[in-house]
């Protein structure tokens, strides 16, 4: 059989079926990842409102050949055989069905991450590495104006359904839309690749992984003052990636918590896209601890004391020297230190957990809490549904 023109991997194994798109009820992951949509998606809020997207190597400004007229941005979840532990810790509903596929461990280079696309920007055509995975796309935020084109036929996404395709085809991207597109793209191996390939090759892989240039680009050193005009634009964008309805559901947690606590005051502030500055923010743990002390979270539901807590986060990082504190303290982050204390965090009640955080601010001399706020939510969901299985 004559291959496609359009199928141009650098390496290609002979004998697989080659179509551009696929049915997604070839894939059994597919029916998991869209049952645990609504998990998945606070997750990824999670990771939105601290901050964590870092650039995609193919992006402009990225190690790798520039593919992106536009933001091209990611949240790694898995690569070169194994989850990434900082993140995999910080979203244990999304990395547990990872991490419960053979076809994603081991799959040839196979990558999962949350990919965001800004507005107004294009991916040019390019074709995957290899035909010996396939690639799913879980519509996040898919709005009017995002389309993807596979081969010679284009489609859109919808919020929690998958697209299916073999990236081996070229493909392209577009996002004509004011708002960005996000998708959690996971890859498996191919359904007709024997296993003891999938395993030898995921084996082989790891090395060379497709991802070693996002590693260079992690270690490379940056200004802070270049860290300080980022924070800027993510504050200008944060709620943009989250949508108004999630917003809006922030805003109405911190509408009935006193008004008298001055974090919230410019958490509210922060809601309505208004500047703020000045030192007041700097322990902001230490403001959740005594507020808990008093009462002030009591008449709040779990969902609702999460917002209250990424809207203190973005009241937070948007004091610039703050938000580069925090960058440079989640880099020192080691996953022990991650695991460590999401064990002690769930054990704990709120008031002992936001003391346990404040002490551990002064233990480390700068502000964690670009880290320590997704992980405090891990941890508080977790105890929520301990609680609801006794």
């Amino acid at each position: 059989m004559t291959r496609d023109p359009l199928q141009r991997p650098q390496h290609f194994v002979p004998g697989l079926r080659a179509a551009p798109w696929w049915d997604p009820d070839e894939l059994p992951i597919v029916d998991e990842l869209e049952r645990r949509f609504p998990d998945i998606l606070e997750e990824f809020h999670d990771f939105v409102f601290a901050g964590s997207l870092m650039l995609h190597p193919q992006s402009a400004g990225g190690p790798r050949k520039q593919l992106t007229t536009g933001d091209w941005n990611i949240v790694d979840l898995w690569s070169n055989g194994s989850l990434n532990p900082r993140n995999a810790i910080r979203a244990p509903v999304t990395a547990a069905l990872l991490a419960a596929d053979d076809d994603v461990v081991t799959g040839e280079s196979t990558l999962a991450y949350f990919s965001v696309v800004a507005p107004h920007s294009h991916v040019e055509p390019h074709c995957g590495p290899t035909n010996a995975r396939i690639r799913i796309h879980l519509g996040i935020r898919t709005p009017e104006g995002g389309r993807i084109r596979v081969g010679r036929e284009t489609r859109s996404w919808q919020e929690g359904r998958c697209l299916v395709f073999d990236d081996s085809f070229e493909h392209e991207v577009w996002n004509d839309a004011d708002v960005p597109r996000s998708v959690l793209l996971v890859d498996v191996a191919h359904p007709d690749l024997p296993r003891r390939r999938r395993r030898a090759t995921a084996a082989r892989n790891g090395a060379d992984s497709i991802r070693e240039g996002w590693a260079r680009d992690g270690a490379r050193h940056t200004p802070e003052s270049e860290l300080a005009s980022l924070a800027a634009a993510e504050f200008r964008s944060v709620f943009a990636l989250v949508g108004p309805d999630r917003a809006a559901a922030v805003q109405s947690a911190v509408a009935k918590v006193d008004d008298e606590i001055p974090l919230l005051r410019a958490a509210a502030s922060c809601l309505e896209a208004r500047a703020v500055s000045g030192r007041a923010y700097a322990r902001p743990w230490a403001v959740l601890s005594e507020a808990a002390d008093h009462g002030a979270f009591d008449h709040l539901e779990d969902a609702e004391l999460a917002d209250v807590i990424r809207a203190c986060l973005v009241a937070w990082r948007s004091v610039p020297a703050n938000a580069a504190a925090a960058r440079l303290s989640v880099a020192r982050w080691r996953p022990e230190q991650t695991a460590s204390v999401v064990r002690r965090l769930t054990a704990l009640g709120l008031p002992s957990m936001c003391e346990f955080l404040a002490a551990f601010e002064r233990q480390q001399g700068a502000p964690p809490f670009g880290a320590t706020a997704p992980v405090l939510l891990a941890a508080q969901r977790e105890r929520a549904r301990a609680h609801a299985a006794t």
